[in-house]
């Protein structure tokens, strides 16, 4: 298969393996005793005491951690705000590209399994109500968790399946309810080739019961209540040990109203779907709502978000929006150049899925244009150097220590979709002019894919990161195909930062790992024996490593078994938060005879 997604984040529908470590370490010690007393005669290099080969084969297997491996993994914990938008990004890239049935394929899989970890066995968080199924399915997501199993899985038993939920952070943000609702959404209108009633079920159950909380508990004016005209979601909500809704943080982020959008659009473009409303309601009430009842109160909660977002972060002298707002000092001063893209991304996705004649369109439209106008006026011709942030008002860039790739591609994507929705040749010629000064600096052709900042020779990858930039080569396919091609990039660029990089978590012994350990020890551990005594005592150790780095890794994809992964009983199938990956760069450089010499970077 082409990528690895078919194993580092396949469900526990598949389980994980049905054997207890400890048992499997006994098993493993004995048939390790007994070969290397059998074939002590052999050579003289083995060890004189097979017991003393033992325990360090014994030692390497528990104290084996992920992190040990090549992969470079960042992080072993899971935020929706890093794990959702590559989800999101990976359906609609499959959507998109319905040619590459292989990937799509795998890709579905992937996030379908995940995203059915997360929300039926992770209890991180709201529980969902009247749900008889298995596991200890939630609603609504909180924003932080320590993805590790509670126990022992037993594949047969769902109750093995839970998280620990020690490891939760229980507060929200906009940016994670949105971003969880937009996957739902899409889980709903874009597996129809993997349709399973119960999955469904879950899914739109957990969606609905999401939404109904969002709109009728989370929305602040002076208290928390029901939505209403001029209110918004605070930055960050939590639970109390009562079961109370509290405050944390009254300011508003641009970033998560955008998110918040997102999710609220594909649950609109859901429930307009009329074949796909008569699959999942079948004429029936879902939460005490009907289909058409449902559609009606995600357009009126995504309506007032939007109103909030113009109202609270929307500079009408400029035309820009600004990144923050403060309940008691009013709106800031600067717009992040991370935030434009994911405003031009929002904004285009509204314009998708809202009808001809909806009233928002035009004022959607207009304000997308004047950001693109703005920025444009802003940055003029500089182009050799990007800003992180704009102070508005004055229309002055503020540049950071590094240039960084998600502000680069920020800005080419709200061109390429402003180019989209107003057909003003201006905006595609500054994408043109942008992508050839930033093409030298980003691009590693060694690495497969761009660096994440300028100079580096290794990069670091968050989910936000993976999913701008996916986005941004599915546009450039689209409206510039003649400067690269990017399909056929992007494909690559999935390869190496869920591939090579491995933005991704543990795999089961049938989701990936080709054998159980008691397997695979039975037919290999007679192979490592020999080696041992073929070779010299001080090689031992480096024999075992190895080969308990093949039995964990059984596969050689980088992402090894759940038992090694991150602690007791293993991380469970998610995306992780992080990764790096090689992004090599080279200098023709003469050599002391004249010649030009290539450096490699290391």
């Amino acid at each position: 298969m082409d990528i690895t997604m078919k194993s580092a984040m396949k469900s526990s529908y598949y389980g994980l393996w049905q054997w207890a470590l400890p048992l499997c370490f006994l098993v493993f010690s004995a048939l390790l005793s007994d070969v290397v007393l059998a074939k002590e005669s052999k050579g003289s290099a083995v060890d004189s005491d097979p017991e003393v080969i033992r325990s360090r084969v014994m030692k390497s297997l528990t104290d084996y951690d992920m992190n040990a491996m090549e992969k470079n993994l960042i992080d072993f914990s899971f935020s929706p705000l890093q794990a959702m938008p590559v989800y999101r990004s990976l359906l609609l890239w499959a959507r998109d590209n319905p040619e590459n049935e292989g990937l799509k394929a795998e890709m579905l899989t992937a996030v379908r399994d995940g995203m059915v970890s997360v929300v039926r066995d992770s209890g991180m968080g709201v529980r969902l109500s009247d749900w008889s199924g298995p596991g200890q399915p939630i609603s609504l997501m909180f924003s932080f968790s320590q993805p590790r199993y509670s126990q022992v899985i037993n594949p047969s038993d769902p109750s093995t399946l839970r998280w620990r939920e020690a490891g939760h952070v229980d507060n929200v943000t906009p940016g994670t309810i949105g971003l969880s609702l937009a996957v739902k959404a899409l889980m709903l209108s874009e597996l129809d080739s993997f349709q399973d009633k119960e999955r469904d079920a879950l899914i739109l159950a957990s969606l609905l019961e999401e939404l109904d909380i969002l709109g009728g508990k989370l929305f602040y004016k002076s208290k928390l209540g029901p939505a209403e005209k001029g209110a918004y979601v605070p930055e960050v909500l939590s639970l109390d040990e009562g079961g109370a809704w509290q405050i944390d943080d009254s300011d508003s982020k641009l970033l998560s109203h955008l998110y918040l959008l997102q999710g609220l659009t594909h649950i609109y473009s859901v429930f307009s779907d009329e074949m796909l409303v008569e699959r999942l309601f079948a004429g029936a009430k879902v939460h005490a709502r009907s289909a058409e009842e449902w559609r009606k109160y995600a357009y009126e909660v995504m309506k007032i978000v939007y109103e909030s977002t113009i109202e609270n972060h929307n500079d009408s002298a400029t035309g820009s929006f600004i990144s923050d707002f403060s309940t008691k000092k009013g709106p800031g001063k600067k717009m992040l150049v991370r935030d434009i893209g994911v405003l031009a991304d929002t904004l285009n996705t509204m314009l998708d899925v809202l009808p001809d004649d909806d009233q928002m369109r035009a004022k959607i439209a207009g304000h997308l244009k004047q950001q693109a106008t703005y920025t444009n006026d802003m940055l003029g011709g500089k182009l050799n150097r990007i800003p992180k942030a704009v102070l508005v008002s004055k229309k002055i860039p503020v540049y950071g220590m590094t240039q960084e790739l998600s502000d680069a591609i920020s800005l080419m994507s709200l061109m390429l979709l402003a180019y989209k929705a107003d057909g003003n040749e201006e905006y595609l010629s500054f994408v043109k002019k942008h992508f050839a000064s930033i093409k030298s600096d980003y691009w590693s052709e060694h690495g497969g894919t761009y660096r994440s900042a300028k100079g580096y020779k290794v990069s670091s990858y968050s989910g936000e990161v993976f999913s701008q930039v996916l986005s941004w080569m599915q546009h450039m396919h689209w409206e510039l195909p003649e400067l690269m091609d990017f399909h056929e990039q992007s494909h690559a660029f999935i390869q190496a930062i869920l591939k090579k990089g491995g933005l991704l978590q543990a795999e089961t012994s049938e989701s990936g790992e080709t054998r159980s350990m008691d397997e695979y020890l039975r037919a290999e551990l007679d192979s490592m024996v020999d080696e041992l005594i073929a070779a010299d005592t001080t090689e031992h150790g480096t024999i075992i490593e190895n080969f308990v780095k093949r039995a964990a890794d059984q596969d050689q994809d980088g992402v090894p078994g759940i038992s090694f992964a991150g602690g007791d009983y293993g991380a469970a199938p998610v995306v992780i938060i992080g990764v790096s990956v090689p992004t090599p760069f080279y200098e023709a450089k003469p050599g002391k005879d004249g010649s030009l010499r290539r450096n490699y970077g290391f």
